[in-house]
Order: structure tokens, then C-alpha cells, then sequence
């Protein structure tokens, strides 16, 4: 893979990452597939379909205090025309 193919994965999912800190629906839906499936700790044991279940979050608003969402230790694997990024995700936010 390529320096600058591996720079611009790295950079959508931060920009897919920094639409969720900021509930940026539009930038967020436009980053996804519509078909997408998901693990999530919400729906525990269940796997949720499609867009509709991260949209109720979305429209919860954004948080009152900044939020920094990090990448630790990305990896990419690529498989043909798709790619698997694995990495910690460190959040930093402050509480009242």
C-alpha cells in the first residue's frame, strides 16, 4: 500500500470519528455505507443494520464540551478493493 493511500484512509476515519464527536449527521452519513452492520454495546448480542440506529444518537445533538477522539496504533489491511482499520480509540472529554 502506498504512503499516500495509507494517509487517506487514516484521514476519512478521522473525519468519519470527528462527525460522530460533533454530531455532524450529514458528514457522517456521506462516510457510510448504507448497508452498513454493526456490533455495538447498545444492542448487546444483537447486530444493528443500517443507519438508523447511529442516527438517534446523532440527533441527541452535539456535546456541550469539546470532544477529542485519537487513533492509537492504526493498522490497515487491504483486501482487494476494501480495507480493515484497527486501532484503540482514545476519547478525551471533560465532565462537569
Amino acid at each position: 500500500m502506498s504512503d499516500a493511500t495509507h494517509k487517506e484512509l487514516l484521514a476519512l476515519n478521522q473525519k468519519l470519528l470527528d462527525s460522530i464527536a460533533a454530531s455532524d449527521w450529514n458528514t457522517y452519513k456521506s462516510l457510510c455505507d448504507t448497508n452498513l452492520s454493526a456490533m455495538e454495546p447498545e444492542a448487546p448480542a444483537q447486530i444493528v443494520f443500517g443507519l438508523e440506529f447511529h442516527k438517534y444518537y446523532f440527533d441527541l445533538g452535539a456535546p456541550k464540551n469539546r470532544v477529542l477522539t485519537t487513533m492509537c496504533q492504526p493498522v490497515i489491511h487491504l483486501n482487494g478493493n476494501m480495507a480493515v482499520i484497527a486501532y484503540i480509540r482514545l476519547v478525551q472529554k471533560l465532565n462537569a
